[in-house]
C-alpha cells in the first residue's frame, strides 16, 4: 500500500467515514475521495508533533541515494540521517520518530525522489519547517519555501501561511 492511500485512509477514519470510494494516482499525484479531488491527504493527527522545541537548523532524514547525493552533499552543516523506515510497511504507517525529527527542524532538505513533488515537501510544512528543494514542481505553488541559491531564514509568518493552505488543501 502506497504511502498516499495509507494517509487518505487515516484522514478518513478520523471524521468517522467507513463508506468511500478511493482512487490513488501516485505518480500526479491525485487522491480522489468519492467525488472530490486532493493532491494528497494528511490526517490532523500529525499535527500533534508540531509544537516542540525547534533545536535541528536544516536536516535530511530519509534514503540517502546515488541520485540525492549531489544535492545533499551542497549541505555540509545539515543534520543527514540515513534511513529506511519509510521503506517499511509497519513505520511508514506512522513513524512518530521520523515526524519528531522533522517538527525540532527549522528546515527540511526536499531533494527529488521518484518524481519532483515529494511527501518530504509537505510533511516539512505540517510540522512548521519550511522546505528546501531542489528541483520546482506546480505542485509546490502557493507554499513558501527556499531553493539553494537562496538565503534560509526561518520566518514564522512563512511557516504559519504554509501550514494554514495546507490543512484547506489537504486536510478533511
Amino acid at each position: 500500500m502506497l504511502l498516499q492511500e495509507i494517509r487518505a485512509r487515516q484522514a478518513l477514519k478520523e471524521i468517522g467515514k467507513s463508506e468511500y470510494h478511493l482512487d490513488i494516482q501516485h505518480s500526479t499525484p491525485v487522491t480522489k475521495i468519492d467525488d472530490v479531488e486532493y493532491s494528497l491527504v494528511f490526517p490532523k493527527i500529525m499535527l500533534e508533533y508540531n509544537n516542540v522545541n525547534k533545536d535541528i537548523d536544516t536536516l535530511f532524514i530519509g534514503l540517502i541515494t546515488e541520485k540525492r547525493k549531489p544535492f545533499l552533499s551542497r549541505f555540509p552543516n545539515a543534520t543527514i540521517i540515513n534511513s529506511n523506515r519509510g521503506r517499511d510497511f509497519i513505520t511508514k504507517q506512522f513513524d512518530t520518530e521520523y515526524f519528531k525529527k522533522m517538527a525540532r527542524s527549522n528546515f527540511i532538505l526536499c531533494p527529488n525522489g521518484a518524481f519532483t513533488w515529494t511527501y518530504r515537501f509537505f510533511e516539512s510544512v505540517i510540522f512548521k519547517a519550511i522546505p528546501i528543494i531542489e528541483d520546482y514542481t506546480h505542485h509546490y505553488d502557493g507554499y513558501h519555501y527556499y531553493t539553494i541559491d537562496d538565503e534560509f531564514i526561518y520566518d514564522e509568518n512563512m511557516v504559519n501561511n504554509n501550514l494554514e493552505k495546507l490543512k484547506r488543501e489537504m486536510m478533511l
